[in-house]
């Protein structure tokens, strides 16, 4: 009787290892589908505001007219040859 009780338990135990195991599997791949996956990513930079885009471009006084969006500067009024924005009057211009 002793050896029959052995023998279901280390069938039990078999039973419950291999289970175990099967189980083990499908977590790790459900883990893997429900956690995002560790990669780097380079850090986003900050995108900078329009003031200081206009503070790090340098000022063509040169030119007549700007364009407030490309910061592109022409000689002669009309829209922005890049984005076609209307060009206004360059007031940091200096007549020469």
């Amino acid at each position: 009787m002793i050896k029959k009780f052995i023998y279901a338990a280390s069938a039990a135990l078999f039973i419950a290892a291999m289970a175990s195991c099967g189980n083990s599997g499908e977590n790790k791949q459900g883990n893997e589908s429900q956690q995002p996956t560790e990669q780097t990513q380079p850090e986003a930079q900050p995108e900078s505001t329009t003031e200081e885009n206009a503070q790090a471009a340098p000022k063509d006084t040169n030119k007549k007219y700007v364009c407030e969006a490309c910061k592109e500067y022409f000689d002669n009024p009309g829209t922005c040859e890049k984005c076609g924005m209307e060009l206004v009057e360059n007031v940091d211009y200096v007549a020469q």
